[in-house]
């Protein structure tokens, strides 16, 4: 049943009605704490007047196949990696399927607008009425998969109402009334582990198909470039350096920079080393290179040079500047510091993990408290809340062959451990999108000549 002028169903929904009258009083708070995040963070996500237009902004110019439409929904790069794999799972398995792929940030949609001319595409619209009728009445998902976050009402239930079979995977699972509220019209849920099954046991629909899969992003492949990008950020990175290669990902803010690099500093008095650092939005870059260099440190920039040349291993601080080469980059490394959970809700700490390599992160668990304490039960896992912390990190791995064998085996441990997921993670969507192919084919008007009786 594809969701077109149902769209208009949300609108007959006494909780969304509820819902929008309370984000309406609420409005000046939202607004003033949108605009609070986007002056610390410069995410023009959060203020981004497309995804109040959020229909279609790019058409596949691929012919349409003919089975269930998919909308694969998420964030920014780190859910993509995820749609990605899941997408690249379910064409193999079933090449009828029509992908639909819904973005939120805007310079991931920029880039996958080039990487990726063929893709139709939309980005993630503001929860409110007018975005999410329009996205619904123009992407007409049958399926609709929700990567890890769900708690969007308006087009979580407009969705379900419009009848569309909404799918959440890899997901987080909260205890509050509102998620009480909205898993009720999530007809697929998959979570990581079974406390969370326990718990969304109480309030989610007799309906709803409850699967436990574990962690996706644990048994993710390692992110590939291309060999000869590969080459190039390896010679870039000069592995082979005398001086330890230390990583910095995925940092929020100049604060957390700074951070790291007294930490750095100090670790640097008690063994040699370099430090990689790839702020979370890449704009960042020129402000972070005058901190480093504010602070007496020799600057080399991915993009290219950034004031006096400095010679290819002598420098102390790496600015990687690029999308996509985080994730390989972590493989030359001894070890890594993921941001986001110093002064935020944290980010995807499994990264270095899969190559081998032991991680630390700020003091914050948010999203990730489930990821943090599996590194950590596993030894590969550090939770620094001092820079004194984070230099004994950076210390103990620097120039310890012994140490770095060590991680290496427990990270394999850890990955060994926890397999399985992506691939019954794949197979519970490839159910849900045979199951829903079946009821379109019954409910799709019949051709012109059967019609007829010819």
């Amino acid at each position: 049943m594809r969701t077109s002028h149902k769209a208009l169903r949300l609108c007959l929904s006494p909780g969304l009605l509820g819902w929008s009258l309370l984000g309406l009083a609420l409005s000046p708070y939202f607004i003033a704490h949108k605009v609070r995040r986007y002056l610390k963070y410069r995410k023009i996500d959060e203020i981004n007047p497309e995804r109040w237009l959020s229909g279609i902004v790019q058409h596949s110019p691929e012919p349409k196949l003919d089975g269930p439409r998919v909308a694969l929904v998420g964030a920014s790069d780190g859910e993509l990696v995820i749609m990605r794999q899941i997408a690249g799972a379910l064409t193999e398995l079933r090449p009828r399927v029509q992908l639909a792929w819904t973005l939120r940030d805007a310079k991931t949609i920029s880039d996958v607008r080039q990487t990726h001319p063929d893709w139709e595409l939309s980005y993630w619209p503001f929860d409110f009425f007018y975005p999410v009728m329009r996205y619904l009445a123009e992407v007409k998902p049958d399926v609709m998969i929700l990567t890890e976050r769900y708690r969007f009402p308006v087009l979580v239930v407009g969705a379900a109402l419009g009848g569309t079979h909404v799918v959440l995977l890899n997901s987080r699972i909260k205890r509050t009334p509102l998620d009480r509220w909205l898993l009720k019209h999530v007809r697929t849920v998959m979570v990581r582990t079974q406390q969370e099954a326990d718990w969304a046991k109480e309030f989610i629909s007799t309906n709803t198909n409850l699967v436990v899969t574990g962690d996706i992003k644990l048994e993710l492949r390692k992110a590939e470039l291309g060999a000869v990008r590969e080459k190039d950020l390896e010679d870039w990175l000069k592995p082979d350096a005398e001086k330890a290669l230390m990583v910095s990902g995925s940092t929020d803010s100049l604060a957390e920079d700074k951070w790291v690099l007294e930490a750095f500093m100090k670790a640097r008095e008690r063994r040699p080393m370099r430090l990689m650092i790839a702020p979370r939005r890449v704009e960042r870059r020129d402000e972070l290179a005058q901190l480093a260099k504010s602070m007496g440190l020799k600057v080399r920039v991915r993009s290219g040079p950034y004031g006096p040349p400095v010679t290819p291993g002598e420098e102390d601080i790496l600015i990687l500047d690029t999308m996509g080469e985080l994730a390989v980059a972590y493989r030359h490394c001894k070890a890594a510091y993921v941001g986001g959970a110093w002064d935020g809700m944290g980010h995807n700490v499994t990264e270095p993990v899969a190559w081998g390599v032991p991680v630390a992160y700020g003091r914050r668990r948010g999203h990730f408290r489930a990821l943090q304490l599996l590194c950590e039960s596993h030894g590969v896992g550090y939770r620094v809340g001092e820079s004194g912390l984070l230099a004994d990190f950076f210390v103990k791995f620097a120039n310890d062959p012994v140490a770095s064998e060590d991680a290496r085996n427990r990270c394999e441990a850890l990955a060994i451990e926890q397999s399985g997921a992506f691939r019954k993670t794949v197979n519970e969507v490839v159910r849900v999108i045979d199951l829903v192919g079946s009821q379109v084919s019954v409910t799709a008007p019949a051709p012109a000549s059967a019609a007829s009786g010819e």
